[in-house]
């Protein structure tokens, strides 16, 4: 599945018709694609989210973090695996680490100003879900440590006693 790039947060221009010819060719060879979107002003983090799930019925998956193009693309494509139904938000899932990642329907409006601009644009109020990541103790925000204390949260966090989780 491919990853592109885009910069800044904006809803697509004319000049980025050929990202969206891209992507939108990506979405029924590979049933998404994702879109790694890099810091548009000091303070902002990067984020990326996929773009087609929604044609499957599925939320579109976003992580707003500073993690690295490749390993974040590679993580939102074995989400895509592991979740070929929607599940509930405060699902926590198993992606093998040594804490489960976090995720919330991210209802904000936020989340479609300033994050899935694209999957918004062409899935038009499609539905998204954040994932949340915790820090080496396993808080999520806003009680964890940083760096990941600064993830937005584009939805409720669920109380401990309504978290299911989910191992592939």
């Amino acid at each position: 599945m491919s990853n592109y790039s885009m910069h800044p947060r904006m809803r697509p221009t004319p000049d980025q018709n050929s990202l969206i010819r891209r992507i939108k060719r990506d979405i029924p060879k590979y049933g998404q694609s994702v879109v790694y979107v890099t810091a548009a002003e000091p303070g902002d983090r990067n984020f990326a989210y996929t773009v087609g799930r929604a044609k499957r019925h599925l939320p579109e998956l976003l992580v707003v973090a500073d993690l690295d193009p490749a390993q974040v693309t590679a993580m939102l494509n074995h989400m895509d695996r592991l979740l070929p139904t929607a599940v509930p938000s405060g699902t926590q899932l198993d992606l093998g680490g040594r804490f489960p990642v976090l995720l919330i329907d991210a209802t904000d409006p936020a989340t479609r100003d300033d994050y899935v601009c694209i999957a918004d644009s062409l899935y038009p109020g499609c539905a998204v879900q954040q994932i949340v990541l915790c820090d080496r103790k396993g808080a999520y925000p806003p009680d964890c440590e940083a760096p990941f204390d600064a993830q937005p949260l584009l939805g409720t966090l669920a109380s401990a006693a309504n978290l299911k989780e989910v191992r592939p």
